[in-house]
């Protein structure tokens, strides 16, 4: 975290900048830039985790409340933007989403879904992590290790792929 020259605690993400005049960085999509995007530790080495000083757009500090930890809003400024910002702008309350992956990624997916007012389907390889889907947020749990075909009750309107792997799809 950092403390502003106005004394205001705020953090930064994995996203450090756009070109900014591109059809995506003017919608705030700047993620997606691809004539000057610059990731954190991936373009370049002048802005670390560990730096004293940082110089970032403003437009990419995130400010941090009082009552929220370092420790708790770390997590927040990477995995938790990579989940959220597609929750925020693809999924409405009400929907149907699937999280793939019961790790840090679809730990977060699954309490902003559930907390978002979704119906939240965790699908992880066995049943080892079922009860914690469930105390997440999770209202069904389908464990596909050895599965040929998965027949859900009900559609899913979205699937949130958080693992380390493409799954093995098999179409």
């Amino acid at each position: 975290m950092l403390i502003t020259d106005r004394g205001e605690r705020v953090a930064f993400g994995y996203v450090k900048d756009g070109c900014g005049v591109c059809e995506y960085c003017v919608k705030g999509s700047h993620m997606h830039c691809s004539k000057g995007s610059r990731f954190f530790s991936g373009s370049d080495f002048d802005q670390g985790s560990f730096a004293t000083h940082s110089i970032w757009p403003e437009t990419l500090l995130h400010r941090i409340p009082e009552q929220l930890s370092d420790v708790d809003a770390a997590p927040l400024m990477c995995a938790g933007q990579t989940v959220f910002v597609p929750l925020l702008k693809y999924v409405k309350p009400g929907e149907r989403l699937g999280v793939v992956g019961i790790g840090g990624l679809g730990h977060l997916a699954i309490q902003f879904a559930s907390k978002w007012g979704c119906e939240v389907v965790a699908f992880s390889g066995t049943n080892s992590k079922r009860d914690e889907a469930l105390k997440l947020g999770a209202s069904e749990f389908v464990a596909t290790k050895g599965v040929d075909t998965l027949k859900l009750e009900k559609k899913l309107d979205h699937l949130f792929v958080t693992t380390s792997e493409h799954p093995n799809w098999v179409l």
